[in-house]
């Protein structure tokens, strides 16, 4: 696996290694997909690009990355013809994706380069990945790369906060962590982490460790008047969460 490129392109916003790429991509080697991971092109645009048979690469699926308790048997979008494979699983930006309302305050967020040191919450008490089904339509949760919404940081997509706004903007209605379900015409499941397990999901910390937090996390706050997820979330919040 090559190192990511330093900065950003010349002239451009996007990272010099390649815009859209996901989370997920960029860790691929590491899970066994080292095949995929060499397929992509990382100079050139991720959708979307192509196998040898004219079959996208975005829509070859690790099922590692796709919850067992999906009742859809295929989880790969067919955007006009192109597939692309989708994930059950979230990057945690922080609180949400704007800096401008304090959001970003998490360890994977746009263009971010968090290392351990800059988690002084501790890796045991910091969120790195939560639990989210792809959309009703399967248009949000793409694998290999993704956009979201606008401003396309890749919130809602590829990465999104415990406390995402709804409206593509700073100080916006918030969701939170709650239950949600497959049937959601509109997608509006999409704002927030949830599961297809009873009464909460799996998430895994920065220390490598997964652990089950109940829905109770997502509206009970502690001393500062934060939820106890938003602390969770939080690489440097200094917060003191105790049990939950």
């Amino acid at each position: 696996m090559d190192p990511p490129a330093a900065g950003y392109a010349p002239g451009s916003s996007y990272p010099a290694d390649g815009p859209f790429f996901s989370w997920t991509f960029q860790i691929s080697p590491y899970f066994e997909q080292d095949n995929i991971y060499k397929l992509f092109n990382k100079k050139a645009w991720p959708w979307w690009q192509y196998q040898s048979n004219g079959q996208t690469i975005n829509g070859l699926q690790a099922k590692i990355m796709q919850c067992p308790s999906d009742s859809r048997s295929n989880l790969v979008c067919n955007d006009g013809g192109n597939l692309a494979a989708l994930l059950s699983y979230m990057a945690v930006s922080g609180k949400d994706q704007f800096k401008e309302d304090g959001g970003q305050d998490g360890v994977l967020y746009v263009n971010s380069g968090v290392t351990m040191v800059g988690i002084s919450d501790g890796t045991s008490n910091t969120l790195l990945v939560g639990e989210r089904p792809p959309s009703n339509d399967l248009y949000y949760g793409w694998m290999w790369a993704g956009s979201g919404d606008a401003p396309y940081y890749g919130t809602t997509d590829v990465v999104l906060g415990v406390r995402e706004g709804t409206g593509g903007a700073p100080n916006t209605a918030r969701d939170y962590y709650r239950p949600g379900k497959l049937n959601d015409p509109q997608n509006l499941e999409r704002y927030h982490y949830w599961s297809l397990h009873p009464n909460g999901g799996n998430w895994l910390f920065a220390d490598g460790g997964v652990r089950y937090i109940t829905y109770a996390a997502g509206t009970q706050t502690i001393a500062n008047g934060v939820t106890i997820l938003e602390a969770l979330a939080s690489r440097a919040g200094g917060e003191v969460v105790g049990n939950y």
